[in-house]
């Protein structure tokens, strides 16, 4: 039994990977901090943190052997994307690991999802 699986798998920023959206953060936003509980705060003290099993999900796409191969998209039409890159270098997913560490393919920039998957395809 071959179980297939994608060769690219790819995440929205914003309430998909992490809350709140980046244009949520106005009045605030970079320089961010971590915190002792893995997540971060912006400059006017709004937390930001990873949504569900975000760590645990690209940990196990980037490290077990079943996914060999497979890479991890971020597409996103973010507000701002010099905070959200910020946030990608400085989220921990485990292992020694960030956002930024595990991410093979970056579309972030103003446009539709279509856009975004027409250019990693």
């Amino acid at each position: 039994n071959h179980e297939v699986l994608p060769k690219v798998v790819a995440f929205d920023l914003d309430a998909t990977l992490w809350y709140p959206e980046m244009y949520q953060l106005w009045g605030g936003g970079s320089p961010f901090k971590k915190n002792n509980d893995k997540t971060l705060t912006d400059r006017s003290g709004t937390r930001c943190y990873l949504m569900g099993n975000t760590a645990e999900i690209l940990r196990e796409i980037k490290t077990s052997p079943k996914w060999k191969g497979a890479k991890i998209a971020y597409c996103s039409c973010t507000d701002e994307p010099t905070w959200a890159d910020e946030c990608m270098r400085l989220f921990e997913i485990g292992d020694g690991m960030t956002l930024e560490s595990v991410v093979d393919i970056k579309e972030i920039f103003k446009s539709s999802k279509s856009t975004h998957f027409r250019n990693i395809h």
